[in-house]
């Protein structure tokens, strides 16, 4: 069993969370907003992203970041927030934390990938980036409809410890050497 944080509480970032809690693990999820995490506190819910998708009771929410950050961390804040939220994590996650990007797209003036911004914004801490991609959808995924998802980092022995964090009957997750492809290609 991991402890793993996922950072962000809209549509995919509580689907991963409900995905992640079903293969065992144990988690908190992170809203930057505080009346939205108040209410996921008490409704399980996040209706606006994410209807009749409801959190199990031992899932933890906060809007306290230092609060949130466990041994893993999931990133699944939209790519326009990915550099504001890595700021902000610079002086709370450890050396070598691990975080997984779940984000797509590129930075819009740099086009910078969000593993680049990442690095970059973390850059002293060594973060372990890995990135986590593919044609689902996080309505499915919450409901638990078979998907596929490929991961990636820069060395295969955590693109094969995070598959296996991941991977379930209903959600595969293949692994590639090439985090680029997979991020472009998602």
């Amino acid at each position: 069993m991991a402890k793993i944080s996922v950072i962000g509480s809209g549509g995919w970032g509580i689907a991963l969370t409900i995905l992640l809690h079903k293969n065992g693990h144990e988690l908190t999820v992170w809203s930057f907003d505080k009346k939205e995490a108040e209410e996921l506190k008490i409704t399980r819910e996040n209706k606006a992203k994410l209807a009749n998708i409801l959190l199990p009771e031992d899932i933890v929410v906060t809007d306290d970041l230092k609060e949130a950050v466990k041994d893993i961390l999931v990133l699944a804040v939209p790519s326009k927030a990915v550099r504001s939220v890595s700021k902000s994590l610079k002086d709370i996650v450890k050396d070598n934390q691990i975080i997984v990007n779940v984000a797509k797209g590129l930075e819009e003036d740099t086009l910078a990938t969000m593993t680049d911004i990442i690095e970059e914004e973390l850059k002293g801490k060594n973060p372990q980036v890995a990135v986590l991609s593919g044609p689902s959808h996080a309505e499915e995924v919450g409901k638990g409809i078979p998907t596929t998802c490929v991961v990636s980092a820069h060395n295969k022995e955590l693109t094969l410890y995070l598959q296996n964090i991941f991977m379930n009957p209903a959600f595969r997750v293949y692994t590639s050497p090439d985090m680029l492809g997979v991020e472009v290609g998602g």
